[in-house]
């Protein structure tokens, strides 16, 4: 009879702990490429000014690209763990409630606010930014951030196993500790997930952003909750 049960909650959560650090690797990637995106604005704001200034790269900046090649490889490297786990499948309204979340979540950000309008999302300027034109990169480092919350949180809730709800977890803590620093305002310019939406006039984060990304941790965290009840 013994066989058919858990031996330990950790035995339960097997594949948990791989998806967990596979998210946490998109949340950094995802991380990285927006401080990269940023980062490219200052340098297209430098050639504006004087086209003949030499910008150069250094090492700090390349860190940062190693740092997020890092991530990816680990959350890559966890997919060998997105098998199934030979455990109860987490609870289908629970996790289709979660990526509907993680989906309003990512849409978040891409939302005009004011007189702006969608295709701002992918064209410059930005008054909140200047008006200078903003690099390519900048615009790219929005979407991959976005996008590996997308794959995160909507493959991870859906895939209804351990591994998939650590994989949700792990995507949403840096967009949640983004969230959380830009409302208590930590900094003297917060930055929210994806940066700002298109025509606003701050960067603190859309209360669409704000949401989605509260639920999406909520539904994590019932889900987490009901696996450990289910374990016992």
């Amino acid at each position: 009879m013994g066989s058919n049960r858990c031996g330990s909650i950790r035995a339960c959560t097997s594949g948990a702990p791989a998806g967990l650090a596979g998210g946490a690797g998109a949340g950094i990637a995802g991380w990285v490429a927006l401080v990269l995106g940023l980062v490219e604005t200052r340098v297209a704001d430098a050639e504006a000014i004087n086209p003949a200034t030499e910008v150069s790269r250094d090492i700090g900046y390349w860190c940062l690209v190693g740092a997020g090649g890092l991530g990816l490889i680990v959350l890559l490297t966890s997919l060998l763990r997105a098998g199934n786990d030979r455990r109860a499948g987490l609870d289908p309204w629970v996790a289709a409630l979660g990526a509907i979340a993680t989906i309003a979540a990512v849409l978040g950000p891409l939302i005009p606010l004011n007189d702006a309008n969608l295709d701002q999302n992918w064209s410059s300027p930005w008054a909140i930014l200047g008006n200078t034109d903003l690099p390519t990169l900048f615009f790219v480092a929005r979407f991959v951030q976005l996008g590996l919350l997308l794959v995160c949180g909507v493959f991870g809730f859906l895939l209804v196993r351990r591994y998939g709800l650590g994989l949700a977890i792990g995507g949403s803590v840096g967009v949640g500790w983004m969230i959380l620093t830009t409302a208590t305002e930590q900094t003297d310019a917060p930055v929210g997930p994806a940066i700002a939406n298109p025509g606003a006039t701050d960067l603190e984060p859309y209360i669409v952003t704000t949401v989605g990304v509260g639920l999406m941790i909520f539904f994590a965290l019932v889900a987490t909750a009901m696996a450990l009840i289910d374990a016992d």
